[in-house]
């Protein structure tokens, strides 16, 4: 965890910044950290300093959310914009939909609240980052909570309750981190690693779909913006067929972690 540890110092200067690249990559730093924080609460027990960082953690990630959700719609409306050049009308419905959603600065005191939190993390994260953990109790828990959240896939996957497809998405991704942590990690780990990077990204897209999805149906369905209700039927039905192929990618990718168990 050298590397995290290191870029955990970032957050000062990035929160200084707060562009999409910034706010991506506050977001994975604080991922990782949450990650380790968990791992060290599930084999150490509670700790009230861990307790306070993790709650700074979590404040940064729900004031960074808004601004991430409006990133990622934007990017797959443009992506929709790219796929359908042979259509004028729907290509000018979905930059109309693009420059509707718009972007909303953060607030004076949300922007100062957001360094006022980084500060605090990096101030007590090396004392909290500098845990060692035992090999043996280590992979007895990946490896169980690997088996725990495989078995809830097939379940989530086919029910499609978004909520609950998010919260899994992020523990598998927190699970990746977690395997990071290994000092000597196997080939069967690195492999694992992988796929389930590859899963929680898969994730991550059904999640922005879904997203995308709801924000447009509550802002502007029957609205001006709309320009006709066929052209606007036209793009959910472009943003269900990701949705639906993203969901399957998930679906193969969680078949091939399986079989790692």
């Amino acid at each position: 965890m050298v590397s995290t540890a290191t870029a955990i110092t970032s957050l000062t200067s990035l929160a200084g910044k707060l562009d999409d690249t910034s706010i991506h990559e506050i977001r994975k730093l604080t991922k990782q950290f949450r990650a380790q924080l968990d791992l060290q609460r599930a084999l150490h027990g509670k700790n009230p300093e861990r307790e306070k960082v993790h709650q700074s953690l979590r404040q940064l990630a729900r004031l960074l959310c808004p601004q991430r959700d409006r990133c990622v719609m934007d990017a797959a409306l443009g992506e929709l914009a790219d796929q359908s050049s042979g259509q004028p009308d729907l290509v000018r419905l979905l930059n109309s939909l693009r420059n509707a959603l718009g972007s909303k600065s953060l607030t004076e005191p949300e922007f100062h609240k957001i360094q006022k939190l980084a500060a605090e993390v990096v101030a007590k994260a090396p004392g909290l980052m500098s845990s060692s953990f035992n090999d043996g109790m280590l992979d007895q828990f990946l490896y169980s909570r690997l088996s725990e959240l495989s078995k809830l896939g097939p379940g989530l996957l086919v029910a499609q309750d978004f909520d609950a497809l998010h919260k899994w998405r992020k523990q598998i991704k927190a699970l990746m981190y977690q395997f990071q942590l290994k000092s000597s990690p196997s080939a069967k780990d690195l492999e694992i690693m992988d796929k389930l990077d590859q899963l929680g990204g898969s994730l991550g897209k059904v999640n922005d779909m879904h997203v995308l999805r709801d924000t447009l149906l509550q802002k502007f369905d029957g609205q001006e913006v709309a320009e006709s209700q066929s052209q606007f039927a036209s793009v959910m039905a472009m943003i269900d067929v990701r949705l639906r192929e993203e969901l399957e990618s998930s679906r193969q990718l969680h078949y091939v972690l399986s079989t790692w168990l």
